[in-house]
């Protein structure tokens, strides 16, 4: 699957771990077992930029190109903020269902002095919450590449642990279990702040709690997100923001309860790897439950890392990239998501909308998919749909079909309408005649594409190419190819050969072009290559911030 973003407007260019041993109040616990989660993403070309155009038709002239060639001067995420990191271990036990069980969470916060066990900084709360669960084969120590810097920029971090051999054996299985726990987690540290005088008075604000995860851990918290607001109205909590890495949704099996089960997320930030192998992640829904979440919501493949790549030192045996790599995308990726969602910093969007590869990702490709608050609908592929910006039309298609995405024969696993497409010649177009809107403030034209690259019709030796075209009241035309972006054509993900059909898989990048916004007459999608089958979705315009 692709997303492919465009800035329509002419864009002025751009310039330019861990702590040591940890003071306890009992013993540890470390996460066993191996949890066979993982996800589908995959490569890339990444890399440069192109200031080429491709195309003319009728009035005016064609321009284009990728919006930008370099990353912007503004905050460097990946740096510590001013606050001083502290952490130290809480160790106490529950009573899940007449089942004595450890209670052990880590907690990293902002501290008067770094270090283990230091003192709790008042002067900057009340501080924001992140309740983060652990992977399989993993443990809360793992996860310092991240954890130290965001209580550096005045977080609170409470990670509990679930010891395999306890909480993953509990009645009812281990996704309520661990969604208890984290609730738990919560519930201790607001008994802390309670306290009059306490260390902890005045320090925790609850209209700011995020809950993040990784692998089982996120599809936990996925499942406790189901039980607070804003899914759940009468939930005794509100879950503000969602950050999850290379996560094993809790509805594991049930594809096609995705669309009900998940809808109303919070917003999220899902970063995932492409080189998993022999998982269920692996089928599909990474792609399907962000598509439930809040806006802003992203999805981030690291070409080549692993199921544990998101760790500090966990073994990682299919990455084919670096694990300072990987963490050196995630870590920032991370941060800015929640300095955007959480403390409404518009700029902490810039390391993870993928439309301009970073400085510090070392020539790692991406893709990423982004859908934003701003957007208005072009096209939703259901008739009669309120919002839409456009009639459609179309010619010389053999399948033109509005169709619900899901498919689980076809190992598709999407759950939103989209539009079949299907050609055997490329003398074909569909088109959306929009009248004369105005894009000043809208100018990021946003659109999906999945091709399934086992079908008959889909080229397997090259990209499968289309090009997208954009005109004016007064003719003038912008028209791009996707073979003309960084990362070229629709082409298969390589590590999905051993699980399921290859597939193309999310992009982002936006290109520029000098069209008069206030008058966007047309919007055109052609096929480049001589055959081909595709989906179509999140066909919208949104606001953008310029190139960056």
């Amino acid at each position: 699957m692709i997303t492919l973003w465009w800035v329509l407007g002419g864009c002025p260019a751009p310039t330019g771990g861990g702590l040591g041993p940890e003071v306890t109040d009992g013993g540890g616990a470390d996460g066993g077992g191996a949890d066979g989660g993982g996800a589908d993403g995959g490569g890339a070309d990444g890399g440069g930029a192109d200031d080429t155009g491709a195309g003319t038709d009728g009035g005016g002239t064609s321009t284009g190109g990728v919006c930008a060639e370099t990353w912007p001067e503004g905050e460097d995420w990946s740096v510590r903020g001013p606050f001083l990191p502290g952490t130290r271990v809480h160790l106490g036990s529950l009573d899940y269902g007449g089942q004595p069980l450890p209670f052990y969470v880590r907690l990293t916060y902002p501290a008067t002095a770094e270090g283990v066990g230091t003192p709790v900084d008042p002067s900057g709360g009340p501080y924001p919450l992140l309740i983060f669960e652990h992977a399989y084969g993993a443990s809360p120590e793992q996860y310092d590449w991240f954890v130290q810097d965001l209580a550096s920029r005045g977080w609170i971090v409470a990670a509990p642990e679930h010891d395999a051999s306890k909480w993953n054996a509990t009645e009812g299985g281990f996704w309520d279990s661990h969604a208890w726990l984290a609730e738990q987690t919560l519930e201790l540290l607001i008994a802390w702040a309670a306290e009059p005088g306490g260390e902890w008075a005045g320090t925790l604000d609850l209209d700011r709690i995020a809950l993040g995860g990784h692998s089982h851990g996120g599809g936990s918290v996925l499942r406790l997100a189901q039980s607070w607001r804003p899914m759940d109205p009468e939930g005794p909590y509100q879950v503000s923001a969602l950050a999850l890495l290379a996560t094993r949704p809790d509805m594991t099996e049930e594809f096609d309860r995705y669309a009900e089960v998940y809808d109303g997320l919070p917003p999220l930030l899902h970063l995932v790897g492409g080189a998993e192998h022999g998982n269920d992640l692996a089928h599909g829904q990474t792609i399907a439950f962000p598509e439930h979440g809040g806006l802003p919501t992203g999805v981030l493949y690291v070409e080549g890392a692993d199921h544990y790549s998101w760790t500090d030192d966990v073994e990682t045996p299919y990455a084919i990239v670096l694990r300072e790599d990987v963490l050196a995308i995630a870590q920032p990726a991370l941060i800015s998501f929640l300095a955007h969602t959480m403390e409404g910093l518009a700029h902490g969007r810039d390391p993870w909308r993928g439309d301009v590869v970073p400085p510090w990702s070392d020539g790692i490709p991406l893709r990423g998919q982004w859908r934003d608050g701003s957007a208005r609908v072009i096209d939703s592929f259901r008739e009669g749909d309120e919002g839409t910006d456009a009639s459609r039309s179309h010619e010389g298609f053999d399948t033109v079909e509005e169709r619900w995405a899901f498919d689980e024969a076809r190992s598709l696993y999407s759950t939103t309408w989209a539009l079949e497409l299907a050609w055997t010649d490329n003398a074909a177009e569909v088109r959306w005649d929009l009248g004369e809107i105005d894009l000043t403030g809208s100018p990021v034209l946003s659109l999906r594409l999945l091709a399934l690259h086992d079908d008959p019709l889909n080229p397997r030796s090259m990209p499968l190419d289309m090009e997208i075209e954009v005109a004016d009241s007064d003719g003038d035309i912008g028209a791009w190819a996707l073979s003309d972006s960084p990362q070229g054509g629709l082409r298969p993900t390589p590590y999905w050969y051993h699980e399921t059909p290859p597939k193309s898989v999310f992009e982002t990048w936006r290109i520029k072009n000098e069209l008069d916004l206030s008058r966007i007459a047309q919007l055109r999608i052609r096929p480049v290559s001589s055959t081909g089958r595709v989906l179509l979705d999140d066909l919208e315009w949104s606001e953008g911030l310029g190139c960056w």
